[in-house]
């Protein structure tokens, strides 16, 4: 019987094709078959396996090979995370300003990247990311209290230096 209609629905097709019917069918649809980064994948594993310097070598490939926006955002928030975690704050800076630059409203890269802008001393920046990502999300806990912590923190700074 699936074979029967089958038959039938080509058939029919075929019939308005050839009687010069419209119908409105999708003539220039495409379709994209996109294969799995199992870099990317590997690179999350690392990640929660706490072996970071794998995670970024990673997450680093993953990031050459095609991958969809979504996961191409993770993917550089998480390299992101992991060269901060791992000291290499000049990769991380660079890491969230490629998340932030794919997508200016992806509050998360904001609060990593001030965590990294503060490790490098650019306070300033650190609290204007800090303070973009509560403006992005003003009902987000983690946002106020990361950006209240370094609020206080520049205070002490600046006390410390006179």
């Amino acid at each position: 019987m699936y074979k029967a209609l089958k038959f039938g629905l080509l058939a029919t097709s075929l019939s308005f094709a050839t009687l010069g019917v419209s119908v409105s069918t999708p003539v220039n649809a495409q379709v994209f078959y996109m294969k799995k980064n199992t870099d990317y994948e590997k690179a999350t594993a690392a990640m929660k396996d706490g072996n970071l310097e794998r995670a970024s070598l990673l997450y680093s490939r993953a990031l050459k090979g095609s991958l969809r926006e979504d996961i191409k955002l993770n993917a550089y928030n998480n390299l992101c995370a992991v060269d901060f975690a791992r000291g290499s704050l000049e990769s991380a800076e660079k890491a969230c300003s490629n998340a932030i630059s794919s997508n200016r409203l992806f509050w998360r890269a904001y609060i990593n990247r001030g965590h990294v802008r503060s490790a490098l001393g650019k306070v300033d920046l650190a609290l204007k990311d800090l303070r973009k990502a509560v403006k992005l999300q003003p009902d987000n806990l983690l946002a106020k209290r990361v950006l209240e912590r370094y609020e206080n923190q520049k205070g002490k700074l600046y006390a410390k230096a006179n």
